[in-house]
């Protein structure tokens, strides 16, 4: 019987110790709905942060400022080749039809102007010197017989229509040596030579300009026509940009404006140009005008046709910007980091921006009004996201 009431009582107290254990607390669903929200605003536009010790920050050569102002361009956009001015091209042809004795210069060679290029011969040549002599001789002569004839006119010895038959034959003849001195003088032929009896079996072929050898178009012993072309040559001192702008970007370009440009043969390469003349005429197709600019510090391997792609800067104000290099981008979205002072380290967050414009230096950008006034990384933006994002995967292992 005493048992059995021992069992009875040691059953009571367990119970009683049961009753007095707390339940478990347990969130209601609710509270997580609200607590989620509250997490999900704080997060709008930042993302976990990544700790940095302030001295591995300045071993890094990580840099920290906050928003500046800066003044970036609008741009137009443009593209066209590499030209040189009419008057710095010239296609060279022979006087007359002749054969090539020989060739003096190559392609891409540089020459200077009245530099010989070639030498032509054919009796032509010989024929043209030899009737100069003969009609420069026979001036001489009715330029006595005239003289004679004006002396007797006036002495009323000579008839007066012997004197202006005389005196018509003279002018005539005068005409005629006059024509074959500026002939001589096209071959590159000293009149002054031949009168004294020097004869020339070939002529040179000389250049108009000072430039390069871009082509050439004869060999040795070919004939060649008056209208033949010889030698093209091109003075690429004065190689400019030649670019179409179109219709709905006009009024917005003007001279003097800046350009920034570059070319295949260069990609990585930036240059300047400014804008000396706007056509005043569209061309049909594309509909647009043509503009010309003047190249800053040209470049020897700069030439004609080559292909330009660059951007007129039409105007600069100073707007809220963030060095290119304080942005890194990410599935099509651009980002910057904020940092946040910890006493012995830095939270680095990251945040999404917009950016909208850009220059070679810096990037305006877009961003929420409370993120204005924060410290920004200046630099390196792409390796602190490349290690969030290492930190993260190795998060989720």
């Amino acid at each position: 019987m005493k048992k059995l009431y021992s069992i009875f009582i040691l059953a009571l107290a367990l119970a009683a110790c049961q009753n007095d254990v707390a339940p478990e607390t347990t969130a209601s669903p609710a509270h997580d709905h609200a607590h989620n929200e509250d997490a999900e605003h704080h997060n709008d536009h930042e993302t976990e942060g990544y700790h940095l010790s302030k001295a591995k920050f300045q071993e890094m050569g990580l840099l920290a400022d906050s928003l500046q102002y800066v003044n970036i361009d609008d741009w137009v956009e443009v593209n066209g080749y590499l030209q040189v001015p009419p008057q710095n091209e010239a296609t060279v042809t022979s006087i007359l039809g002749a054969n090539v004795k020989s060739i003096q210069v190559i392609e891409g060679q540089k020459i200077k102007e009245n530099q010989v290029l070639a030498y032509l011969t054919h009796p032509e040549i010989i024929r043209i010197q030899t009737q100069y002599v003969q009609s420069k001789s026979r001036l001489k002569f009715l330029e006595q017989s005239l003289e004679r004839t004006k002396k007797l006119y006036d002495e009323q010895v000579a008839s007066g229509k012997e004197y202006q038959a005389t005196d018509a034959e003279y002018k005539a003849t005068k005409g005629e040596v006059l024509g074959l001195e500026a002939e001589l003088k096209l071959l590159s032929i000293d009149p002054k030579k031949v009168e004294n009896g020097k004869i020339y079996e070939s002529i040179p072929v000389v250049s108009p300009i000072s430039g390069y050898i871009r082509k050439v178009f004869v060999k040795t012993g070919q004939f060649v026509s008056p209208s033949k072309e010889m030698f093209d040559i091109v003075n690429n001192d004065h190689v400019h940009a030649d670019l179409m702008v179109f219709e709905k970007d006009i009024n917005k370009v003007k001279e003097g404006q800046t350009i920034s440009f570059k070319l295949q043969a260069a990609p990585h390469e930036s240059y300047t140009a400014t804008i000396f003349s706007v056509g005043k005429a569209f061309e049909s197709d594309p509909k647009a005008v043509h503009i010309h600019a003047d190249i800053k510090d040209k470049k020897e391997f700069m030439l004609p046709g080559m292909y330009v792609q660059g951007k007129i800067s039409t105007s600069d104000h100073a707007v809220l910007a963030l060095p290119n290099e304080a942005i890194t981008t990410d599935k099509g979205k651009n980002f910057a980091f904020i940092l946040k002072d910890e006493g012995e380290e830095y939270d680095l967050q990251m945040v999404e921006v917009i950016v909208t414009n850009t220059n070679e230096e810096y990037s305006s950008v877009r961003l929420a009004d409370d993120l204005k006034n924060k410290i920004f990384l200046q630099n390196k933006a792409y390796y602190m996201m490349a290690e969030l994002m290492k930190g993260e995967a190795e998060h989720g292992h």
